[in-house]
C-alpha cells in the first residue's frame, strides 16, 4: 500500500505514543468500542439539547422549528441505536476472542503438562529398568544358591546310596 491509503492504515493500526507496535485484534476492538461509546454519549447529549429546544419552540408557538428539532432528535436516537447495536456486536466478538484465547492457553498448558508427564514416565521407566536388573541379579544369586544347595543334596544322596 502506498500513498494516503498506506498512511491511513499505519495511523489506524499503530498505537499512538509507542514504538510503532501494531495493535492486536483485541486492542482494536476495545478501542473501537470505546470510540463508539463516546459517540453514543455525544449523540445522547445532542438529542437532549434538541428535546429542550423543541419544548422552548413549542412554548413560543414556533411549530416549524419545533418539528425540525423533533426530527433531529429522532435522527440522533437512530444513530444512538445503531451505535449501541454495533457496540453489542463488538462486545460479542471480544467475548469470543477471550474465550478462544482461554481455550488456546488451556490446550497449551495441557500439552506442556503432557510433555512433563512423558519426561517423568521416561525417568520412571529408567528407574524401573534399573530395579528390574537388580531383581534379575538377585534372582541369579538365588538360582546359584539353590544350585549349590541341590548339588550338596545330590552329593549326600550319592554317599547315602553308596552306604
Amino acid at each position: 500500500m502506498s500513498g494516503w491509503m498506506g498512511c491511513l492504515c499505519k495511523i489506524l493500526i499503530l498505537q499512538p505514543g509507542t514504538d510503532a507496535q501494531p495493535l492486536t485484534p483485541m486492542d482494536k476492538l476495545k478501542e473501537t468500542h470505546k470510540r463508539q461509546k463516546k459517540k453514543s454519549q455525544t449523540y445522547k447529549k445532542k438529542a437532549s439539547q434538541e428535546a429542550r429546544k423543541e419544548k422552548e419552540f413549542r412554548r413560543a408557538g414556533d411549530e416549524r422549528a419545533a418539528s425540525r428539532c423533533s426530527e433531529m432528535k429522532t435522527l440522533y436516537y437512530k444513530q444512538i441505536e445503531q451505535l449501541e447495536n454495533s457496540q453489542l456486536q463488538i462486545r460479542k466478538k471480544i467475548i469470543l476472542l477471550e474465550g478462544e484465547k482461554a481455550r488456546t492457553e488451556t490446550v497449551d498448558a495441557l500439552e506442556s503438562g503432557e510433555e512433563e508427564l512423558k519426561k517423568m514416565q521416561e525417568v520412571k521407566n529408567t528407574d524401573d529398568g534399573d530395579r528390574t536388573v537388580d531383581e534379575m541379579n538377585r534372582g541369579m544369586v538365588n538360582v546359584n544358591e539353590s544350585e549349590d544347595s541341590s548339588s550338596i543334596f545330590s552329593d549326600a544322596a550319592t554317599h547315602f546310596d553308596g552306604d
